[in-house]
């Protein structure tokens, strides 16, 4: 989930907001790639 150029104001923020909040759980493992406009792997490893 990278920056794009059309993106709408704030929505960069938004973003970064929610992987920031899904970094923090720990019921989740989060793999990040850096390919193409960004991709994000998540997979749910336990209930909270």
């Amino acid at each position: 989930m990278l920056p794009q150029p059309n993106w709408p104001a704030g929505h960069a923020d938004r973003v970064e907001s929610f992987i920031e909040m899904l970094d923090q759980r720990n019921d989740l493992i989060l793999t990040k790639l850096n390919w193409s406009t960004g991709l994000i792997i998540v997979v749910k490893t336990e209930r909270l």
